[in-house]
Protein backbone atom coordinates (compact mmCIF):
# COMPACT_ATOMS: atom_id res chain seq x y z
CA UNK A 1 0.00 0.00 0.00
CA UNK A 2 0.90 3.70 -0.86
CA UNK A 3 1.77 5.67 2.29
CA UNK A 4 -0.65 9.24 3.13
CA UNK A 5 2.36 10.90 2.77
CA UNK A 6 3.00 9.90 -1.14
CA UNK A 7 1.09 12.75 -2.38
CA UNK A 8 0.30 16.24 -0.75
CA UNK A 9 -2.98 16.74 -0.02
CA UNK A 10 -5.89 18.95 -2.38
CA UNK A 11 -8.81 20.65 -2.15
CA UNK A 12 -12.19 19.13 -4.05
CA UNK A 13 -15.08 20.56 -4.50
CA UNK A 14 -17.57 17.63 -4.24
CA UNK A 15 -21.38 16.50 -2.77
CA UNK A 16 -24.42 18.29 -2.47
CA UNK A 17 -23.24 20.78 -0.37
CA UNK A 18 -19.63 21.58 -2.22
CA UNK A 19 -18.31 19.65 1.08
CA UNK A 20 -14.42 20.50 1.39
CA UNK A 21 -12.92 17.54 0.77
CA UNK A 22 -8.91 16.28 1.19
CA UNK A 23 -7.80 13.57 -0.54
CA UNK A 24 -4.35 11.68 -0.22
CA UNK A 25 -3.19 8.62 -1.63
CA UNK A 26 -4.19 7.08 -4.82
CA UNK A 27 -6.94 5.34 -5.28
CA UNK A 28 -9.46 8.40 -5.25
CA UNK A 29 -11.04 8.04 -8.32
CA UNK A 30 -14.79 9.03 -9.17
CA UNK A 31 -16.61 5.10 -9.65
CA UNK A 32 -19.80 6.41 -9.02
CA UNK A 33 -20.92 3.41 -11.68
CA UNK A 34 -19.03 0.54 -10.22
CA UNK A 35 -19.94 -2.28 -12.10
CA UNK A 36 -22.41 -4.46 -9.82
CA UNK A 37 -20.53 -7.49 -8.64
CA UNK A 38 -22.92 -8.52 -5.43
CA UNK A 39 -20.28 -11.72 -3.97
CA UNK A 40 -17.53 -11.61 -5.92
CA UNK A 41 -13.44 -11.06 -4.62
CA UNK A 42 -13.01 -8.79 -2.49
CA UNK A 43 -9.21 -7.38 -3.26
CA UNK A 44 -10.45 -3.50 -2.18
CA UNK A 45 -11.56 -2.20 1.43
CA UNK A 46 -12.36 1.21 2.33
CA UNK A 47 -12.88 1.86 5.82
CA UNK A 48 -15.38 5.07 6.70
CA UNK A 49 -15.99 6.85 10.34
CA UNK A 50 -16.95 10.35 11.09
CA UNK A 51 -15.41 12.05 13.66
CA UNK A 52 -17.22 14.85 15.96
CA UNK A 53 -15.36 16.48 18.89
CA UNK A 54 -13.66 13.64 19.88
CA UNK A 55 -9.67 15.29 19.83
CA UNK A 56 -8.50 12.61 22.68
CA UNK A 57 -10.33 9.53 21.04
CA UNK A 58 -9.47 9.39 17.32
CA UNK A 59 -5.51 9.52 17.20
CA UNK A 60 -5.99 6.26 19.10
CA UNK A 61 -8.10 4.84 16.91
CA UNK A 62 -6.23 5.76 14.37
CA UNK A 63 -3.39 4.28 15.48
CA UNK A 64 -5.24 1.18 15.77
CA UNK A 65 -6.12 1.22 12.16
CA UNK A 66 -2.49 1.36 11.69
CA UNK A 67 -1.95 -1.58 13.47
CA UNK A 68 -4.26 -3.41 11.72
CA UNK A 69 -2.76 -7.29 9.90
CA UNK A 70 -3.13 -6.88 6.26
CA UNK A 71 -3.78 -9.69 3.97
CA UNK A 72 -1.73 -9.86 0.87
CA UNK A 73 -2.91 -8.88 -1.99
CA UNK A 74 -5.77 -6.35 -0.12
CA UNK A 75 -5.54 -2.54 -0.89
CA UNK A 76 -7.13 -0.80 1.97
CA UNK A 77 -8.09 3.06 2.35
CA UNK A 78 -9.65 5.21 5.64
CA UNK A 79 -12.26 7.77 4.59
CA UNK A 80 -12.52 10.40 7.53
CA UNK A 81 -15.79 12.41 7.43
CA UNK A 82 -15.64 15.64 9.29
CA UNK A 83 -18.75 16.72 10.66
CA UNK A 84 -17.57 19.98 13.55
CA UNK A 85 -19.21 23.27 12.99
CA UNK A 86 -15.23 23.83 11.50
CA UNK A 87 -13.03 21.50 10.00
CA UNK A 88 -11.00 20.01 12.61
CA UNK A 89 -8.08 18.97 10.38
CA UNK A 90 -5.71 20.99 11.52
CA UNK A 91 -6.53 20.57 15.02
CA UNK A 92 -6.18 16.75 15.61
CA UNK A 93 -7.78 14.70 12.43
CA UNK A 94 -4.43 15.90 9.97
CA UNK A 95 -2.26 15.36 12.91
CA UNK A 96 -3.86 11.78 13.62
CA UNK A 97 -3.05 10.55 10.10
CA UNK A 98 -0.09 12.15 8.87
CA UNK A 99 1.94 8.82 9.45
CA UNK A 100 -0.81 6.14 8.65
CA UNK A 101 0.91 3.67 6.28
CA UNK A 102 -2.29 3.36 3.79
CA UNK A 103 -4.16 5.64 1.90
CA UNK A 104 -6.96 8.24 2.75
CA UNK A 105 -9.19 10.17 2.26
CA UNK A 106 -10.52 13.84 4.45
CA UNK A 107 -13.70 15.45 4.00
CA UNK A 108 -15.93 18.01 6.04
CA UNK A 109 -19.62 18.69 5.69
CA UNK A 110 -20.48 21.29 8.62
CA UNK A 111 -24.04 20.75 8.62
CA UNK A 112 -24.77 18.41 11.75
CA UNK A 113 -25.99 15.25 11.81
CA UNK A 114 -25.54 11.60 11.78
CA UNK A 115 -26.98 11.11 8.37
CA UNK A 116 -24.75 13.92 6.94
CA UNK A 117 -21.85 12.87 8.34
CA UNK A 118 -22.39 8.95 7.53
CA UNK A 119 -23.40 10.49 3.56
CA UNK A 120 -20.08 12.48 3.24
CA UNK A 121 -18.14 9.02 4.45
CA UNK A 122 -20.41 7.14 1.56
CA UNK A 123 -19.16 10.07 -0.65
CA UNK A 124 -15.53 9.57 0.01
CA UNK A 125 -15.38 6.02 -0.70
CA UNK A 126 -17.37 5.93 -3.28
CA UNK A 127 -14.63 8.36 -4.89
CA UNK A 128 -12.21 4.78 -4.24
CA UNK A 129 -12.55 1.48 -6.30
CA UNK A 130 -13.53 -0.55 -2.48
CA UNK A 131 -15.18 -3.39 -3.39
CA UNK A 132 -16.08 -3.76 0.38
CA UNK A 133 -17.19 -0.99 2.78
CA UNK A 134 -17.13 -0.75 6.22
CA UNK A 135 -17.86 1.93 9.47
CA UNK A 136 -16.67 1.84 12.58
CA UNK A 137 -16.55 4.51 15.25
CA UNK A 138 -14.35 7.02 16.55
CA UNK A 139 -14.12 5.93 20.03
CA UNK A 140 -13.45 2.75 18.96
CA UNK A 141 -10.23 0.99 18.83
CA UNK A 142 -9.72 -1.86 16.12
CA UNK A 143 -8.01 -5.32 16.90
CA UNK A 144 -5.35 -6.01 14.75
CA UNK A 145 -7.05 -9.20 13.35
CA UNK A 146 -10.60 -6.59 12.43
CA UNK A 147 -9.75 -6.64 8.83
CA UNK A 148 -8.91 -10.62 8.62
CA UNK A 149 -12.37 -11.44 10.61
CA UNK A 150 -14.69 -9.72 7.94
CA UNK A 151 -13.15 -10.40 5.13
CA UNK A 152 -13.48 -14.48 6.46
CA UNK A 153 -17.11 -13.62 7.98
CA UNK A 154 -17.91 -12.75 3.98
CA UNK A 155 -16.01 -15.47 2.63
CA UNK A 156 -17.59 -17.99 4.70
CA UNK A 157 -21.32 -17.22 5.31
CA UNK A 158 -21.67 -15.77 1.45
CA UNK A 159 -23.39 -12.46 2.80
CA UNK A 160 -23.70 -8.68 1.81
CA UNK A 161 -23.47 -7.35 5.28
CA UNK A 162 -21.37 -8.33 8.46
CA UNK A 163 -22.45 -7.33 11.55
CA UNK A 164 -18.87 -7.83 14.12
CA UNK A 165 -18.30 -8.02 17.88
CA UNK A 166 -17.88 -5.06 20.22
CA UNK A 167 -15.82 -6.06 23.30
CA UNK A 168 -15.35 -4.16 26.41
CA UNK A 169 -18.40 -3.08 27.36
CA UNK A 170 -18.53 -4.65 30.76
CA UNK A 171 -19.52 -8.73 31.71
CA UNK A 172 -23.41 -7.80 30.42
CA UNK A 173 -22.31 -6.73 26.98
CA UNK A 174 -24.62 -8.59 24.19
CA UNK A 175 -22.29 -7.83 21.98
CA UNK A 176 -19.21 -9.36 23.60
CA UNK A 177 -21.05 -12.67 24.75
CA UNK A 178 -23.14 -13.51 21.44
CA UNK A 179 -26.60 -13.20 23.72
CA UNK A 180 -27.84 -10.47 21.05
CA UNK A 181 -27.33 -13.08 17.94
CA UNK A 182 -25.29 -15.92 17.50
CA UNK A 183 -22.04 -16.65 15.58
CA UNK A 184 -23.63 -17.06 11.66
CA UNK A 185 -26.95 -15.65 13.04
CA UNK A 186 -28.99 -14.25 9.99
CA UNK A 187 -30.19 -10.61 11.15
CA UNK A 188 -33.19 -7.69 10.01
CA UNK A 189 -31.40 -4.99 11.26
CA UNK A 190 -27.35 -3.99 11.85
CA UNK A 191 -25.84 -1.12 13.74
CA UNK A 192 -22.99 1.13 11.96
CA UNK A 193 -19.92 0.78 15.10
CA UNK A 194 -18.63 -2.21 14.02
CA UNK A 195 -20.04 -3.64 9.84
CA UNK A 196 -18.63 -4.23 6.34
CA UNK A 197 -21.03 -4.31 3.50
CA UNK A 198 -20.76 -5.19 -0.68
CA UNK A 199 -20.29 -1.77 -2.38
CA UNK A 200 -23.43 -2.63 -4.36
CA UNK A 201 -25.74 -1.46 -1.68
CA UNK A 202 -25.19 1.99 -2.01
CA UNK A 203 -23.87 2.39 -6.24
CA UNK A 204 -25.79 2.36 -9.44
CA UNK A 205 -26.49 -0.21 -10.63
CA UNK A 206 -27.76 -1.73 -6.76
CA UNK A 207 -29.80 -0.23 -3.93
CA UNK A 208 -28.61 3.21 -4.25
CA UNK A 209 -28.80 4.00 -0.64
CA UNK A 210 -27.82 6.63 1.84
CA UNK A 211 -28.23 7.80 5.22
CA UNK A 212 -32.12 9.66 5.95
CA UNK A 213 -31.94 12.87 7.38
CA UNK A 214 -34.49 12.32 9.15
CA UNK A 215 -32.59 10.70 11.73
CA UNK A 216 -29.79 13.75 11.87
CA UNK A 217 -30.84 14.79 15.48
CA UNK A 218 -32.18 11.09 17.02
CA UNK A 219 -29.61 9.22 15.39
CA UNK A 220 -30.02 5.31 14.28
CA UNK A 221 -29.95 6.12 11.26
CA UNK A 222 -27.65 3.01 10.49
CA UNK A 223 -30.52 0.90 11.99
CA UNK A 224 -32.71 2.63 9.41
CA UNK A 225 -30.43 2.16 6.66
CA UNK A 226 -29.53 -1.96 7.07
CA UNK A 227 -33.44 -2.38 7.87
CA UNK A 228 -33.87 -0.98 4.17
CA UNK A 229 -30.82 -2.63 3.03
CA UNK A 230 -32.71 -6.06 4.15
CA UNK A 231 -35.94 -5.45 2.76
CA UNK A 232 -33.98 -5.17 -0.56
CA UNK A 233 -32.76 -8.51 -0.32
CA UNK A 234 -29.11 -7.99 1.26
CA UNK A 235 -28.13 -10.88 3.70
CA UNK A 236 -27.40 -9.26 7.19
CA UNK A 237 -24.67 -11.67 9.21
CA UNK A 238 -23.68 -11.45 12.67
CA UNK A 239 -19.77 -12.72 13.32
CA UNK A 240 -17.87 -12.93 15.90
CA UNK A 241 -14.73 -13.07 13.87
CA UNK A 242 -14.43 -8.98 13.37
CA UNK A 243 -13.96 -7.52 16.42
CA UNK A 244 -13.74 -3.97 18.22
CA UNK A 245 -12.82 -2.76 21.60
CA UNK A 246 -14.64 -0.11 23.38
CA UNK A 247 -12.24 1.68 25.34
CA UNK A 248 -14.63 3.40 27.85
CA UNK A 249 -13.60 1.91 31.00
CA UNK A 250 -9.88 2.10 30.57
CA UNK A 251 -7.99 5.32 31.52
CA UNK A 252 -8.84 7.69 34.28
CA UNK A 253 -12.20 9.40 32.89
CA UNK A 254 -14.18 5.59 32.50
CA UNK A 255 -16.29 6.90 34.76
CA UNK A 256 -17.51 9.93 33.47
CA UNK A 257 -17.73 7.86 29.84
CA UNK A 258 -19.71 5.22 31.23
CA UNK A 259 -21.95 7.60 32.45
CA UNK A 260 -22.34 10.22 29.47
CA UNK A 261 -22.97 6.83 27.37
CA UNK A 262 -26.01 5.68 29.56
CA UNK A 263 -27.44 9.54 28.76
CA UNK A 264 -27.40 9.03 25.61
CA UNK A 265 -28.77 5.72 25.73
CA UNK A 266 -31.50 7.51 27.64
CA UNK A 267 -31.88 10.13 24.87
CA UNK A 268 -31.96 7.88 22.09
CA UNK A 269 -35.11 5.80 24.22
CA UNK A 270 -36.75 9.24 24.22
CA UNK A 271 -36.75 10.08 20.72
CA UNK A 272 -38.15 6.81 20.10
CA UNK A 273 -41.17 7.81 22.03
CA UNK A 274 -41.40 11.08 20.31
CA UNK A 275 -40.60 9.96 17.05
CA UNK A 276 -43.74 7.30 17.59
CA UNK A 277 -46.11 10.06 19.27
CA UNK A 278 -45.72 12.16 15.95
CA UNK A 279 -45.75 9.47 13.42
CA UNK A 280 -48.41 6.77 15.02
CA UNK A 281 -50.43 8.77 17.50
CA UNK A 282 -49.51 9.45 21.31
CA UNK A 283 -52.15 6.21 22.08
CA UNK A 284 -49.45 4.50 20.73
CA UNK A 285 -46.79 6.22 22.40
CA UNK A 286 -48.41 5.79 25.90
CA UNK A 287 -48.32 2.25 25.19
CA UNK A 288 -44.48 2.02 24.14
CA UNK A 289 -43.68 4.39 27.56
CA UNK A 290 -45.65 2.15 29.68
CA UNK A 291 -43.86 -0.67 28.66
CA UNK A 292 -40.60 1.42 29.48
CA UNK A 293 -41.68 1.27 33.49
CA UNK A 294 -39.94 -1.75 33.62
CA UNK A 295 -36.80 0.62 33.97
CA UNK A 296 -37.78 1.37 37.33
CA UNK A 297 -37.42 -1.99 38.39
CA UNK A 298 -34.16 -2.22 37.30
CA UNK A 299 -33.54 0.78 38.94
CA UNK A 300 -34.68 -0.70 41.87
CA UNK A 301 -32.43 -3.96 41.44
CA UNK A 302 -29.24 -2.07 40.47
CA UNK A 303 -29.13 0.32 43.55
CA UNK A 304 -30.13 -3.29 45.66
CA UNK A 305 -26.82 -4.46 43.90
CA UNK A 306 -24.85 -1.16 44.57
CA UNK A 307 -25.71 -1.65 48.07
CA UNK A 308 -24.89 -5.22 48.12
CA UNK A 309 -21.33 -4.78 46.38
CA UNK A 310 -20.42 -1.99 48.92
CA UNK A 311 -21.02 -4.31 52.24
CA UNK A 312 -19.07 -6.99 50.43
CA UNK A 313 -16.32 -4.54 49.87
CA UNK A 314 -16.62 -4.58 45.93
CA UNK A 315 -16.56 -1.23 45.51
CA UNK A 316 -15.88 -1.22 41.61
CA UNK A 317 -18.85 -3.79 41.05
CA UNK A 318 -20.91 -1.64 43.48
CA UNK A 319 -19.60 1.87 41.00
CA UNK A 320 -21.02 0.05 37.89
CA UNK A 321 -24.23 -0.95 39.43
CA UNK A 322 -24.86 2.32 40.00
CA UNK A 323 -24.01 2.95 36.47
CA UNK A 324 -26.54 0.59 35.48
CA UNK A 325 -29.28 2.52 38.15
CA UNK A 326 -28.31 5.93 36.58
CA UNK A 327 -29.30 4.33 32.94
CA UNK A 328 -32.72 2.52 33.89
CA UNK A 329 -33.40 6.11 35.91
CA UNK A 330 -32.89 7.87 33.03
CA UNK A 331 -34.65 5.76 30.82
CA UNK A 332 -37.90 5.63 32.44
CA UNK A 333 -37.79 9.22 33.01
CA UNK A 334 -37.00 10.26 29.39
CA UNK A 335 -39.56 7.97 27.85
CA UNK A 336 -42.04 9.62 29.35
CA UNK A 337 -40.56 13.13 28.27
CA UNK A 338 -40.98 11.93 24.74
CA UNK A 339 -44.68 11.72 25.23
CA UNK A 340 -45.04 15.33 25.13
CA UNK A 341 -41.39 17.01 24.63
CA UNK A 342 -39.60 17.44 21.46
CA UNK A 343 -36.49 15.31 19.87
CA UNK A 344 -33.25 16.34 21.76
CA UNK A 345 -30.16 15.92 19.39
CA UNK A 346 -27.91 13.12 20.57
CA UNK A 347 -24.80 15.47 19.67
CA UNK A 348 -25.75 17.61 22.15
CA UNK A 349 -25.74 14.86 25.16
CA UNK A 350 -22.61 13.50 24.20
CA UNK A 351 -19.74 14.40 26.04
CA UNK A 352 -16.64 15.80 23.86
Amino acid sequence: MRGAHARCCRPVLHGPRAAHIQVSGSTFRSRRHHSMDRRGDIKRVTLMVCTYRRPEHFPRFVDSVARLKMPAGISFHLAVADNNPESHYDRYIGAALRDLPCDHSYGHDPQPGYANARNLALTLAQETEADLLAFSDDDMLLDPGWLEGHLRSHAEFDCDVVGGAIHGRGSASKHEHGRRFAHGEECSVQGAGNVSFRRWLIDEPGLSLTFDPAFNKTGREDQDFFARAHAAGARIIFSRWPVIHDPSMEGDNWLPELMNKADVSAIMLRNDIVKLRKEKGLPRAILSALWCTRFAAKYLMSQAGAAANTLTGREHAATLKRVSAHKNRRKFTEAFKGLSGDYVSRSNVRRG
